[in-house]
């Protein structure tokens, strides 16, 4: 049984457990869990059921974050604050009220305590605050804004490079992408502007990604499609035409791109493969429609959600897929690797998460 099975389990007994409060606990088989609730079973006994934790104090998770080097410590973001828990899900502590309504979190891979989040504008007595960048050096417990040189661009996507966590990019609502070399404390645009098309209406970096190993920096745009930079952001190229959702593979180092349909590149976006396979169509917009992709990198299995509907796997990289049977309103956030994965994500308003039983 793999190491990523086993964490995914203990998380998943861990938010059972608690977000936000800790909720008289009992112990059964060494783990902290709910009465009621044991390793080998769901509440109501069936394997692969989408729990919803409507008791736990936390509304509308819209970003969870997972240390890359301590999975230990892992971070939930929602309309209500921040959630931490710093033993693998075991018990959950509400550190801070910030950031609200964050639309991604990251967690620097050489500390787990220090964390930037991008959120959405937040109304004031002038209409609607411009959302910058926050930062917390102590585990989430209090927060900075860094906006020196951002200006009043509303940030919609962050992302920082793993082989140099003092590097961050931001994304935009207007197209900009803004680079920091000293963890937050100054902004300034990254490079050249990229190109638009014409006649194009104003566009959004709605994704960014940093590859861990070539260091090459993704912008995703939500009008334009997929760039790339092999230089920091200086410079950027065009590699796709179609934008959504962007995820990688860090065993295998293929990119995935969830949008209208769904896209594969095995070579850092020099080449893209349509692997929307058997998934249905939108008979209105002659496309798939998908809202969103999580990779299970061992073994291989591919998770997308359709509209922010039904949710599709596929254990051949996309030539086939199966329907989950699973209730509707579930809308995952993020895939927890191993044999069974785990999919964290929202359900009616609240915290909701999926084991997979496992793919015979």
């Amino acid at each position: 049984m793999d190491r990523g099975y086993l964490f995914g389990i203990a998380v998943l007994m861990g938010l059972i457990a608690g977000v936000l409060l800790i909720l008289s606990p009992v112990t059964q088989a060494g783990i902290q869990v709910r009465a009621g609730v044991s390793l080998s079973a769901r509440p109501d006994g069936r394997p692969g059921e989408v729990i919803i934790l409507s008791d736990l104090g936390i509304h509308s998770p819209s970003a969870i974050a997972f240390s890359p080097t301590h999975p230990e410590v892992i971070y939930a973001g929602a309309q209500d604050g921040l959630a931490r828990s710093t033993d693998g899900g075991q018990s959950w502590q509400l550190v801070s009220t910030e950031p609200l309504y964050p639309r991604k979190i990251v967690v620097d891979p050489t500390d787990p305590r220090v964390l930037y989040a991008c959120r959405r504008g937040l109304p004031n007595e002038r209409g609607l605050a411009a959302a910058g960048v926050l930062v917390s050096t102590d585990g989430g417990f209090s927060w900075q804004k860094k906006d020196k040189g951002l200006g009043d661009h509303e940030i919609w996507s962050i992302a920082l490079d793993p082989q140099a966590p003092h590097i961050l990019y931001a994304g935009s609502h207007d197209g900009l992408v803004f680079k920091s070399t000293d963890a937050g404390g100054t902004w300034t645009v990254s490079g050249e502007e990229r190109p638009a098309l014409e006649g194009s209406p104003p566009r959004t970096v709605i994704d960014l990604l940093v590859h861990p190993n070539t260091g090459a920096v993704y912008a995703v745009e939500d009008t334009i499609g997929v760039f790339k930079s092999l230089d920091g952001g200086r410079t950027w190229t065009t590699t796709h035409r179609a934008s959504g959702h962007l995820v990688l593979d860090g065993r295998s180092n293929v990119l995935y791109l969830a949008g209208r349909d769904l896209w594969k590149s095995p070579d850092g976006g020099a080449t893209w493969q349509d692997i929307s396979g058997t998934l249905p169509r939108d008979a209105r917009r002659w496309s798939h429609q998908i809202t969103w992709v999580g990779v299970n990198p061992e073994p291989l299995i591919l998770y997308v959600q359709r509209q922010y509907q039904a949710i599709y796997r596929s254990t051949d990289e996309g030539e086939t897929w199966t329907p989950l049977d699973l209730e509707k309103g579930f809308v995952p956030r993020v895939v927890w690797p191993g044999s069974s994965p785990v999919l964290y994500g929202a359900a009616g308003g609240y915290p909701a998460i999926y084991a997979d039983p496992g793919v015979p």
